[in-house]
């Protein structure tokens, strides 16, 4: 029995009300969300996101000055790889990744490699980042011509080895 309900549920600790209780990180899986990442349900406006008419399957934007939540807790094995959903882009040329690494165990490596693309299905790299341990890391990129963006994953280490991330994309005009 753990010391309070997520505990008890296979969660993140609450509060640490016993010091020596804390779920541990590989434990932790991600639920379902209600809508998109980044997107509140019925409400695009505010969250840093719009739907794109134009693109109907491309459900979110990136834009100037509203940053854009990708993952909260992205959970990548040994081997994996995976790529987040096309972000159209409203008049963004540059911005910023913001990539931070919760757990890494027996991870040596975290590779993030953000795309772009001009019909949100096909995508070539724009720039990348490995990270060989958990931390925060921001990468740079400015000069987009794509209509589209969107982040791909990937993990290396040993068998069993697990990585926990989060992501979040800033966009600016210049």
């Amino acid at each position: 029995m753990g010391c309070c309900k997520s505990c008890d549920e296979g969660k993140a600790c609450e509060g640490g009300k016993a010091a020596a209780c804390a779920t541990r990180p590989d434990l932790i899986i991600p639920g379902p969300d209600p809508a998109p990442p980044g997107l509140i349900e019925g409400d695009p406006e505010n969250s840093g996101g719009t739907t794109d008419e134009s693109h109907p399957l491309i459900p979110l934007a990136l834009r100037p000055a509203r940053p854009l939540p990708l993952n909260d807790r992205l959970k990548l094995g040994n081997g994996e790889a995976t790529a987040s959903s096309a972000l159209h882009l409203e008049g963004v040329s540059s911005g910023s990744v913001d990539l931070v690494v919760f757990v890494a165990s027996s991870i040596s490596s975290v590779e993030a490699i953000l795309e772009g693309g001009v019909d949100g299905e096909n995508f070539s790299r724009v720039a990348s980042m490995v990270l060989s341990s958990t931390g925060f890391a921001r990468f740079r990129f400015r000069g987009i011509r794509f209509r589209f963006l969107r982040m791909t994953y990937s993990a290396s280490g040993s068998p069993g080895g697990v990585a926990v991330l989060a992501t979040t994309l800033n966009g600016s005009r210049n």
